[in-house]
């Protein structure tokens, strides 16, 4: 029977006691006070109570049900069994509540089966995952985590301390979103990101480790190839016509010098002289990306330090008639080194002037904004004719350029300021549709 079915029954199984009630009621005053027959009124009298129970009964019913259902659902206890059949679905709670119990046991179920696949999921997952509230009891502590570790179990996080003080020191101040080198050992390389939620109003902190020597290693040997491949390119491109010309003008003073030898004679020697200075320019341009800096750290506003930056560039930004939009999130604070960052801003905006000087419609966008995970970023965009694929690869690498004049330092030089601050640089970008360089704190 459905729910609306049973309602309709019930009030009308109701209507129907009431007016038996009252019907036998005034049957019963009637007759011990209109006739004679006092012991007929004193049975009426006796029928009345008995309505008059059975009633109370019927109603009082539902609602012990109703409790011991409450009940039992309070203890999480749904092991109860409640008659369905049609004669008792007419009178009686049961039916619904049977309904009741099958829906909330389904859902125990569900649940149940969700938390042992997650949990699955939780211990089987390479990446080792360490869960603590703020008090620092650790809530789980999966098996890729025990693995890492060597240690069966951990139950407070001050334990780390005794596998490494500073990898504990990163947890307890690591941001969320942010990313952590931490360097174990010469085997143990850990990235270590973290995220916050709460459940049950409980705090909790969930604390991602992944041991990544293997990846840095290739990347190193990836690094110095192509580092090696363009330091040989430009050497060699300076030092051979260097020899060739030394050897030519060698020639040229064994021999008998003759009057129209010696224009050719001043060409290449001014010709050595050129590549010789290329050559010490691309050794101080090595120099410069090898050097260590000391960032002095202060509060910034990503606003004002574009302003400032803009403000610098503007007249370039006029003789090539580019527009610059700018559009910053307000209230927005970091911890940097102005000079380094308006360096690599400056850098960044230059690129994107030579990348739209030839666009009738030149236009870059500096913005500043947080993302959902709460990491600021500062993106320089352009509408400029795009970066290839082979060439947005080797963007980063020091010394690539595709510039006539260019160094190739000035990204390079980008990615260690950022590394610096703890951020990174990337590059978004489609031939034909402009390029967008971020930076990410």
């Amino acid at each position: 029977m459905s729910q609306l079915a049973f309602h309709k029954n019930f009030r009308f199984q109701v209507i129907l006691r009431l007016i038996l009630l009252l019907g036998m009621g005034y049957a019963t005053v009637y007759v011990a006070m209109e006739t004679y027959f006092w012991l007929v009124a004193l049975w009426m009298g006796l029928a009345w109570v008995t309505l008059t129970v059975f009633f109370i009964r019927f109603v009082e019913k539902g609602y012990r049900e109703l409790r011991q259902f409450l009940i039992a659902a309070a203890q999480q206890d749904f092991s109860n069994t409640y008659l369905t059949s049609a004669k008792t679905a007419s009178n009686s709670l049961q039916p619904v509540l049977a309904e009741l119990n099958r829906a909330f046991t389904d859902l125990r179920s569900e649940r149940e089966s969700s938390f042992r696949y997650l949990q699955t999921v939780v211990e089987h997952v390479a990446v080792a995952l360490l869960c603590f509230e703020k008090n620092g009891d650790v809530m789980l502590f999966n098996r890729a985590a025990q693995k890492l570790f060597h240690k069966p179990y951990l139950h407070q996080l001050q334990t780390l301390k005794s596998f490494s003080p500073e990898l504990f020191e990163t947890i307890e101040h690591l941001r969320v979103g942010q990313r952590e080198l931490v360097k174990i050992n010469e085997q143990m390389t850990l990235a270590v990101r973290a995220t916050e939620f709460k459940l049950l109003e409980v705090s909790f902190k969930l604390v991602s480790f992944q041991n990544i020597r293997d990846e840095l290693e290739q990347q190193e040997v990836e690094a110095w190839q192509k580092l090696i491949r363009v330091l040989t390119h430009e050497i060699m491109n300076s030092v051979i016509p260097i020899s060739t010309l030394s050897s030519v003008i060698q020639d040229m003073l064994e021999e008998d010098m003759q009057p129209s030898h010696i224009e050719d004679l001043k060409q290449g020697l001014q010709t050595i002289e050129k590549r010789s200075s290329g050559l010490v320019n691309f050794v101080k341009a090595y120099k410069s990306i090898t050097q260590s800096y000391q960032p002095q750290f202060e509060q910034l506003v990503p606003e004002v330090l574009c302003k400032r930056v803009a403000t610098l560039l503007a007249v370039q930004l006029q003789e090539n008639e580019i527009q610059l939009l700018q559009k910053h999130e307000p209230g927005l604070q970091l911890n940097g080194d102005p000079e380094l960052l308006e360096q690599a801003l400056i850098n960044l905006i230059l690129n994107a002037i030579d990348a739209v000087r030839d666009h009738p419609r030149a236009r870059i966008e500096l913005t500043s904004f947080q993302d959902e995970s709460g990491r600021i970023l500062i993106r320089i965009r352009d509408n400029g004719a795009g970066i290839s694929r082979e060439v947005s690869d080797n963007i980063f690498v020091p010394f690539f350029t595709t510039k006539e004049h260019g160094s190739g330092v000035g990204l390079s030089l980008c990615r260690q300021i950022m590394q610096l601050h703890k951020g990174s640089i990337s590059l978004q970008t489609a031939e034909g549709e402009g390029s967008s360089f971020q930076l990410e704190f």
